[in-house]
């Protein structure tokens, strides 16, 4: 086997005197905030199939509802939701009334039964339409992560450590500082602009011509190569989670809320001279009861139509801002548990695992003339 003829440069073993090693969450926020622009950018094309799919799936759910639906109210108050259901009363004529003019009460805030089904499928489409683009969204992580030195040194080693947790600290520490430079140095190929697939078939090239080399470089391209494979897998787990979801739905919750609000005030304000006092006139009621049983046919077909439109329009102008706000928090989440998981990954390829063998092993006559 051939071996490293004198010690590693200690120049790439520098480290923190702290035993976790957490990534530098602030380098990805700070450091790669356009990276993330041009990837919402380039998402940005491909917008169109996704915006249709909503608006489609929009029209459906709500023509689909009945009009009680339609027209129920909310009212998210600090001791718990008051669902307020249509019926002919003043309490709930002056709670619709208060909607469609977007006021609420002083202790609360009123909402639709509508917005939180119409959130669900947005935030629901959103995670097919990142799962269809998720080589692309790779591609671009593991760049950037790939770069950040941090972030693959505590990678390296929780590798190391999954692998062989018998290895000292300090050993640990030297061994992943020579990777993590055999990384920097040996992927001349800018893996940001490939999809998921050509990361893995150029890693894996490089690594068959690798066969001969040091074994610190053979290991380094390794784990490179299943990074890439198993970040897309990482990827699917992150988009999946609650904080995403949250994340989502608390950025597109305030756009449904406005088209609900604009298409009653069109159906229904208008109609009842709702908005301007007149609601709270008892001769409201029964001209509410007239209009409920008219409108019992037509009101979720029409209501499915101006909602949808409006949230579709909607999205289209908001789509890179909201987008650059999922993958910030990718990042971010990445950032904190990526290393961990992706390592747990990794150690389990038998390649990386055979090879980290044979590294530690040289790894303990570094500092003394090489046999070879």
């Amino acid at each position: 086997m051939v071996g490293f003829d004198r010690e590693p440069d200690r120049r790439y073993m520098r480290r923190s005197r702290c035993r976790d090693r957490r990534p530098s969450i602030a380098y990805l926020r700070m450091s790669h905030e356009d990276a993330t622009r041009h990837l919402a950018q380039l998402l940005g094309d491909r917008k169109g199939p996704f915006i249709a799919a909503v608006q489609q799936k929009i029209d459906s759910a709500i023509a689909a509802s009945s009009v009680a639906d339609c027209l129920t109210m909310i009212e998210r108050r600090p001791a718990g939701d008051l669902v307020r259901r249509p019926e002919a009363t003043i309490d709930y004529i002056r709670c619709l009334a208060a909607f469609c003019s977007n006021k609420s009460p002083s202790d609360s805030s009123l909402d639709s039964g509508l917005s939180d089904p119409v959130v669900r499928i947005v935030v629901k489409e959103f995670e097919q339409f990142y799962d269809v683009n998720s080589d692309r969204v790779a591609s671009l992580l593991t760049r950037i992560l790939t770069e950040d030195r941090v972030f693959m040194t505590s990678l390296v080693e929780t590798i190391i450590d999954t692998t062989r947790k018998d290895i000292p600290a300090a050993i640990r520490g030297r061994i992943a500082a020579v990777v993590v430079h055999r990384i920097e140095q040996s992927l001349h190929v800018n893996l940001g602009t490939m999809a998921g697939h050509a990361v893995s078939a150029a890693t894996t090239k490089v690594v068959a011509a690798a066969v001969s080399l040091p074994i610190a470089h053979t290991t380094a391209l390794l784990i490179a190569k299943f990074m890439a494979l198993h970040l897309k897998v990482v990827l699917t787990k992150v988009l999946a989670s609650a904080a995403v979801k949250a994340m989502i739905a608390a950025s597109i919750k305030k756009m449904v809320v406005g088209a609900i609000i604009a298409a009653l005030i069109k159906l229904v304000g208008a109609k009842l001279t709702i908005g301007a006092g007149a609601a709270f006139a008892l001769v409201i009621v029964p001209l509410m009861l007239a209009f409920l049983a008219y409108e019992a046919v037509h009101l979720p077909k029409r209501l499915g139509d101006k909602v949808s439109h409006k949230v579709a329009a909607e999205l289209d102008g908001s789509f890179e801002s909201v987008s650059i706000n999922i993958l910030s928090e990718v990042l971010s989440q990445i950032g904190r548990t990526g290393a961990t998981v992706l390592a747990s990954q990794i150690a389990l390829e038998p390649e990386v695992h055979h090879a980290l063998g044979h590294l530690i092993e040289e790894a303990s006559h570094w500092g003394a003339p090489s046999a070879n």
